[in-house]
């Protein structure tokens, strides 16, 4: 091991060396008289770095330091114009000096589209060709077999192989390549060499391959464009955490998450598990500032996705059930469909049911829950359970009087549910639609907007919700009655109706001066609800009586007065309409006139009264 290691230095010096140029006058050695090369590998000749020439014959198939450092865009238009002048075979090796160009600068989109269009037809694809296409597939991450790049004699093989066992996540071919993986990138070109060099480092890390990783670490310090990243941080504070070097560690990731790339949010990641792991509130708040203002810095990928997780999961050991709902919704609107999403409504739904839960119990202020409320909206508008979490809120807000926000919930909540059904799969019964309806209709009472209330109520279709029939009468038999409409209140009939019912009734039949029927609703009321029967039902119930000369009524109404009312003056009226009245036979003026002047000015007495 000693000995590969003490190569792996070597190559990796001269690594350094090429990579902390920075001038444009980097190798780049080239096969002289080769026609496919173009012009390009003659400029490129002048700069010839000392690696044995079979070195460059044992890359032929695929060497990205063939096209001279810094000069891409020439080295473009080169092979541009040669393409203009070439016919036949020969366009098809100007492409593909273009494809590994493209792939000596990291370009794999560019490279691919070229490479897929050269495809062989034959079942035996050309070496070129397929030692550029496998470049391109390792490059990105996706593994390869029986590739040319891995041949005994070229010198770069275990780069290719450590690649592959990367992507085949194959720990044991990755612990017999990684050293000789160092080694082949002194065979890349820069952009190459870059982008490879953390990779392996941080392989070499996770194995503990201590001599590789140190030396990793001391390359990545001396490229000026890696030594200050967030990529050398993380990679540092990874070392350190495998040496349990928690300070130094921590020191690191806080610097890595000051930047903006996958690394950074990494590095956040990172102090997020190491605070998880330590508990301590400290260290969980600190960890949540850091998730917090770098949470949009990185986006669209599984970095993401771990950054919102451990912030969720911060939020939670807390015991900030808003703040983790606010994560989870952002996770499942950003990564709908994953696994993480469904563990992440899971967790929502018990919090939504805690923070709504406390708010039913009184133990947040209605108006902090409602801007809690509103901040939740926008997430979980389309989430199953926050519907009737919506409810919830709208009726603790009419409990205690909000009728106004509490309508405003009720309507949002009948819209949800509408978007449920109509964009989503979820199915919401009808009888829920009519419940909330009927709150919507309800809580417009109480608000005194008795014609929205009238409108909202006739809505319910009672046919599909026969159950509701006595209480949508009840409510509906209130509104008319509030808005003079006799007619219709007299048509809305209850199997059983409440003490406010037969009150509603006894009152629009009074007004009509249909006395039996409203003597009966009022008598009804007394027999059944004697407890909410008050002074006014009974002056209407006295005066019914009157009307129909029903003296025994009257007798019982009037003694039962004093127990109604605290009221020396209603008393008394009442008391006098049981007296004898003046004659009329013989008929004479001044009798009929005392006789009339006497109900006037008890019904007088009444209206005073306020009833």
């Amino acid at each position: 091991m000693r000995k590969i290691v003490t190569g792996a230095a070597i190559q990796i010096g001269i690594l350094i060396a090429g990579l902390a140029v920075a001038g444009e006058n980097e190798p780049s050695p080239t096969t002289e008289g080769s026609a496919m090369y173009g012009a390009a590998g003659d400029s490129a000749a002048e700069s010839a770095t000392n690696r044995p020439m079979q070195d460059f014959d044992l890359m032929a198939d695929a060497d990205f330091r063939r096209w001279p450092a810094g000069q891409f865009y020439e080295s473009f238009t080169k092979q541009v114009e040669v393409l203009g002048s070439t016919h036949g075979p020969e366009r098809r090796e100007v492409f593909l000096d273009l494809a590994e160009l493209y792939l000596g600068q990291v370009m794999l989109v560019e490279a691919t589209s070229i490479l897929n269009t050269l495809t062989p037809k034959d079942e035996v694809p050309d070496p070129r060709w397929q030692a550029l296409n496998d470049a391109a597939r390792l490059l990105g991450g996706r593994s390869v077999e029986d590739s040319p790049l891995m041949l005994p004699d070229r010198p770069d093989r275990g780069l290719w192989q450590a690649l592959n066992a990367i992507a085949k996540s194959d720990e044991t071919a990755l612990r017999d390549s990684i050293d000789a993986g160092f080694s082949g990138l002194a065979y890349q070109s820069r952009p190459v060499a870059r982008t490879l060099l953390p990779i392996l480092a941080e392989v070499a890390i996770e194995l503990r391959n201590e001599p590789m990783s140190v030396l990793a670490l001391g390359l990545l310090d001396e490229v000026p464009e890696l030594s200050g990243s967030p990529t050398a941080y993380y990679l540092r504070g990874r070392y350190a955490e495998n040496l349990e070097n928690s300070k130094s560690a921590v020191e690191a990731y806080f610097e890595s998450a000051k930047g903006w790339d996958r690394y950074a949010a990494r590095g956040r990641a990172a102090l997020a598990d190491m605070a998880l792991r330590d508990g301590s509130r400290g260290a969980l708040l600190a960890a949540r500032d850091v998730l917090e203002d770098g949470s949009d810095a990185w986006r669209g990928d599984g970095y993401e996705l771990l950054v919102l997780q451990r912030l969720a999961e911060v939020y939670s050991r807390l015991d900030d059930s808003v703040g983790a709902l606010l994560t989870f919704g952002k996770l499942m609107q950003r990564f709908p469909g994953t696994p993480e999403a469904l563990e992440a409504g899971l967790k929502a739904s018990e919090d939504l049911r805690k923070v709504y839960g406390e708010g039913r119990a009184g133990r947040i202020p209605l108006a902090e829950w409602v801007a809690i409320h509103m901040k939740l909206v926008p997430s979980y508008r389309y989430f199953p359970d926050f519907a009737a979490q919506s409810e919830t809120l709208a009726d603790k807000a009419l409990e205690i009087g909000g009728t106004v926000l509490a309508a405003s919930e009720y309507r949002r909540n009948l819209i949800m549910m509408t978007d449920l059904e109509t964009l989503t799969d979820q199915t919401i019964l009808p009888a829920r639609f009519d419940r909330v309806q009927f709150k919507l209709a309800r809580a417009l009472a109480r608000g005194g907007r008795w014609q929205k209330a009238r409108v909202a109520l006739a809505k319910i279709d009672l046919t599909q919700n026969p159950k509701m029939q006595n209480t949508v009468n009840g409510l509906k038999a209130k509104i008319l009655s509030e808005l003079n409409d006799t007619d219709g209140l007299l048509r809305t009939l209850m199997d059983d109706p409440d003490a406010e019912n037969l009150r509603e009734m006894g009152r629009a039949l009074f007004q009509k001066e249909q006395w039996p029927e409203a003597a009966a609703f009022y008598q009804t009321l007394w027999d059944r609800y004697p407890g909410r029967f008050n002074a006014e039902d009974a002056s209407y119930l006295l005066i019914a009586a009157y009307r129909l000369d029903d003296t025994g009524t009257m007798r019982v109404v009037a003694n039962a007065f004093p127990g109604l009312t605290e009221s020396q003056g209603l008393t008394e009226m009442a008391a006098s309409l049981l007296e004898s009245p003046m004659p009329l036979l013989p008929l004479q003026r001044k009798n009929a006139t005392g006789r009339l002047d006497n109900l006037e000015r008890t019904l007088g007495f009444i209206k005073d009264s306020g009833l």
